[in-house]
């Protein structure tokens, strides 16, 4: 065939050829990028779900799971802290005689020496009995000052006999340390 046009006829076939080329070569390029975006989007929501199920399964699992292990670890709290508890209410209640005695100890001055020292409960505190030997009247009185003056310490009694000699006295006292 003898094509007899123009050249410029024969360019605006060419270009029309050409335009209708690209439409076609678009329109096929964007049908599968649609269905390339569609099927993406269904894969997305397939997978989503399958997410969501295997988290809901997995919470449910560590629900029943965590269930039992904080139901035995709070039996075992439970029975720590009764054991706490009496443990705590038996040192509340007991008396520490350790302290009462550093205490009296701190009050005696020098030259008041101690030999028997007599300790028992009673419900105000503890009550003490001492026999011991001090080298001068002034010692004991300056002993049995500190004594009365000690604001947890109350009912400081001496034996008469306790205060007939000026010098080497054998004395015995009894009072009773508050708590």
């Amino acid at each position: 065939m003898i094509n007899l046009l123009p050249p410029k006829e024969k360019k605006n076939l060419l270009d029309k050829k050409i335009e209708k080329l690209i439409t076609i070569i678009g329109s096929i390029t964007l049908f599968f990028l649609i269905f390339y975006l569609f099927l993406l989007l269904s894969i997305n929501m397939y997978v989503e779900t399958i997410l969501e199920s295997e988290l809901i399964s997995l919470e449910q699992l560590q629900k029943d799971h965590l269930s039992s292990d904080s139901y035995q670890l709070q039996e075992s709290i439970d029975k720590y802290n009764k054991k706490f508890s009496q443990a705590r209410m038996s040192y509340e209640n007991q008396t520490f005689f350790t302290n009462g005695i550093e205490q009296i100890t701190s009050l005696k001055p020098g030259g008041v020496f101690f030999r028997n020292i007599s300790l028992k409960k009673s419900d105000a505190g503890i009550f003490f009995s001492i026999s011991g030997f001090s080298r001068t009247r002034a010692n004991l009185i300056n002993f049995r000052d500190n004594l009365e003056e000690a604001e947890k310490i109350s009912d400081v009694n001496f034996s008469p006999l306790s205060w007939v000699r000026p010098n080497d006295i054998d004395f015995q006292l009894a009072f009773e340390l508050k708590r």
